[in-house]
């Protein structure tokens, strides 16, 4: 839940053990189907690993955007950490 413990650039930079398996922006999500989150992609977004840095194109709910992006984040990070300034582009967008 991002609601207020956590932020957008916390859970970009999770380290494995701080990864959730379920991304909501508050406990309202709790009541709503979950959607799916793939290879980066989620709702209308499409995130990627690209040149050391995260992208996030597309459009749609912010929470999405974050689903997408945490997806792929955490794909190229593997068992490490990605740093802060590698999600900026994200979080410009949608934190």
């Amino acid at each position: 839940m991002l609601t207020g413990v956590a932020t957008a650039a916390d859970l970009l930079t999770a380290e494995p053990r701080h990864r959730p398996t379920y991304v909501g922006e508050d406990l309202g999500a709790l009541l709503l189907p979950y959607p799916e989150v793939r290879d980066g992609a989620c709702g209308g977004w499409r995130a990627e690993w690209r040149d050391g840095v995260l992208r996030l194109e597309g459009e749609g709910s912010r929470i999405d955007g974050l689903r997408a992006a945490s997806d792929a984040a955490w794909a190229a990070a593997g068992e490490g950490r990605i740093e802060e300034d590698a999600v900026k582009p994200v979080l410009d967008r949608v934190g």
